[in-house]
Order: structure tokens, then sequence, then C-alpha cells
């Protein structure tokens, strides 16, 4: 198993943007991306402790311990390229604030953004990032 694995909806258009986005800002690509479809979401599943997480969050599987919706993207993005972690001012905002602009996001996302009619198809230079 990979030490950061990002996983994410895979027909969700936003989710799919923004697994591009975090690929194009990883200078090391030590991130790798799986969908909750995945055999690889069913083996950490059990580290969820509780917290029904699906296709409306995001899950970060990181050195064994597992973070979802707001706390995950704050985690994201202090592995990104610079301006990007200085987002981590975001812990100053109570966790029940972010992540209920987290979920209202999540609720809106096929709505504002979109849905795709299969599964997302990562570019070809993005491939060896991908878990089954």
């Amino acid at each position: 198993m990979k030490d950061t694995i990002v996983f994410f909806d895979d027909i969700c258009v936003l989710c799919s943007r923004t697994v591009r986005f975090i690929y194009n800002n990883d200078p090391h690509h030590r991130i790798y991306f799986a969908s909750f479809n995945s055999e690889v979401f069913h083996q950490i599943s059990h580290l969820l402790d509780g917290e029904k997480a699906g296709i409306s969050t995001v899950v970060l599987y990181k050195n064994g311990k597992v973070s979802v919706r707001s706390a995950a993207a704050l985690k994201i993005s202090a592995m990104l390229r610079f301006p990007l972690p200085l987002l981590q001012v975001g812990y100053v905002i109570p966790p029940f604030i972010r992540d209920a602009i987290y979920d209202l996001i999540s609720r809106k996302r096929f709505r504002w953004f979109g849905r795709m009619d299969s599964c997302y198809i990562p570019d070809p230079g993005m491939k060896q990032q991908f878990l089954g």
C-alpha cells in the first residue's frame, strides 16, 4: 500500500478536476489516487471509524491514518507546491464551520459542476499515480 492516497468520486466533474489539480501541483508525485469503487478503498475503509465517507467526501489516507472532508483538503494542500500550503491558515476556522462549507459544496457539486457519464480516465502521464 502506498503511503499517501487520495480517494475520490470518479464520476464527479469537480472531484476529477481536483485530482488533476493535485497531480499538477504535487512536484514530487508522492500522492496517489484511487476511486471509492476500488479494491484499495475497500482495504482501508475499516479505518474510517464510523465516519460516513463515500462519494460525498474526499478521503486522504496518509501513513496509515485517514482524514476526511475539510481536514483532508487542508492536509492535501500542505503537500502541494507553493503557495498552496498557505491554505493551512484554514485551520484557524473551527472544524464544524469548515465541514459545513465543505458539505454544502459536496451536496451541490453535481448541480454546479456536473456528472460524468463514465468513470474518470486519467491522462496517460498520470496513470502511474492511479491505483486499482
